[in-house]
């Protein structure tokens, strides 16, 4: 699980000297130090990824149907809860 963002999400090592973590695309919570320690991490890390990419998902989706229906208080608390 992540544990934070100053290191890798698998082997808990802080990146190396001048180079920057790597966010996981589905969820954009978990950090990792190489492409290596994703692919080990991802049997276990899936489940929450796609729970967090589907939750994001739904609340980009919400966001846009508002927006499309003309509803500005809605769209402003879904932008306030931070589906944008």
């Amino acid at each position: 699980p992540p544990t934070g963002t100053l290191s890798c999400s698998k082997c808990e090592q802080p990146p190396r000297a001048g180079e920057a973590l790597r966010t996981c695309s589905g969820c954009s919570i978990a950090k990792y130090c190489s492409r290596a320690c994703q692919k080990a991490d991802y049997a276990e890390h899936r489940v929450v990824c796609e729970t967090f990419a589907a939750t994001r998902n739904r609340a980009q989706r919400s966001l846009v149907n508002a927006a499309t229906r003309g509803c500005l208080p809605e769209v402003a608390a879904l932008m306030a809860a931070g589906a944008g």
